[in-house]
């Protein structure tokens, strides 16, 4: 077997990932189709749906769910710290502005956009299913495997929300959300570096796994992937380029503030559009 087997064999087009993915395209671009759309924020919002299918449907999910950890964190990796910023990024204000109409849905945004609750939900989140007996648990049943993945999926949207939402009364400061976020990167390094030198089998789903396309021989000898390499590169993942995505998330705050003041507001202009020097209002910071 070789990577290109992988590639061309390994693909699991489940009809509900597929059309739930249609669905967030459909409804985006009804939901939005009067308001002013970037063409970035299109970039970005249709870039995290594909990513979202790829990461359910392409063989990195059979890897994942049968032999490798590894390949389950950049899994991870995709729909906690990439779909769901990208997606945020992408919806216009006036959506947001329209849906914070509806009472229910002000009263919630109220209560969830506070960060310690959303840090807090996320960063339980991703512990509590990193835990040996949960975390075999979804790989032994659909269902559990399910709801982990909605779970990061929604409550990592509710975690980037104080520092990427559109709305400035909903936003984190520059510097809160520089110190927010790397609150975020403190716990994913943490919990990565714990599995990085964790004995070999701390999850023992991949110790022995049921090898349904017959890739197992492939991996352990030709790629020289055992469990504990497989758990450590896993780890690393977890560690390394989970905490360089919110790296470049931090640069990108303080590059939008230091070269344009506040993020709602154009670079040289006041709310009355007259101009307005860029550097003193810096300053007054």
């Amino acid at each position: 077997m070789t990577w290109g087997d992988v590639l061309l064999h390994g693909w699991d087009l489940e009809p509900s990932v597929i059309v739930g993915c249609i669905g967030l395209l459909v409804g985006y671009f009804v939901l939005t189709r009067e308001d002013k759309r970037e063409w970035w924020q299109l970039t970005a919002y249709v870039s995290g749906v594909v990513l979202l299918l790829l990461a359910l449907v392409s063989p990195l999910d059979a890897l994942s769910d049968h032999y490798l950890f590894s390949a389950h964190m950049v899994q991870h990796l995709f729909l906690m710290l990439i779909v769901p910023p990208l997606m945020l990024l992408g919806l216009p204000r006036e959506f947001f502005e329209r849906l914070l109409r509806i009472d229910w849905m002000r009263r919630l945004e109220l209560r969830l956009r506070k960060p310690a609750l959303a840090w807090g939900m996320a960063s339980a989140d991703l512990i509590f299913w990193h835990i040996p007996h949960f975390y075999d648990l979804t790989i032994q049943n659909d269902t559990v495997h399910i709801i982990e993945h909605l779970s990061f999926l929604v409550l990592y949207t509710i975690f980037w929300w104080p520092a990427l939402s559109p709305l400035k009364e909903s936003r984190l400061s520059p510097m809160a959300s520089v110190v927010y976020l790397f609150a975020g990167m403190a716990v994913n390094a943490i919990l990565g570096i714990v599995i990085t030198f964790a004995p070999a089998g701390f999850y023992s789903a991949y110790l022995h796994p049921a090898d349904p396309f017959g890739w197992l021989s492939t991996i352990r000898n030709q790629w020289g992937i055992t469990p504990h390499l497989d758990q450590e590169i896993g780890g690393i993942i977890m560690w390394v380029p989970g905490s360089f995505v919110y790296v470049i998330a931090n640069m990108s705050i303080l590059g939008v503030w230091f070269s344009h003041g506040e993020p709602d507001e154009q670079p040289g202009k006041g709310k009355g559009n007259e101009p307005v020097p860029v550097v003193p209002k810096l300053a007054e910071r």
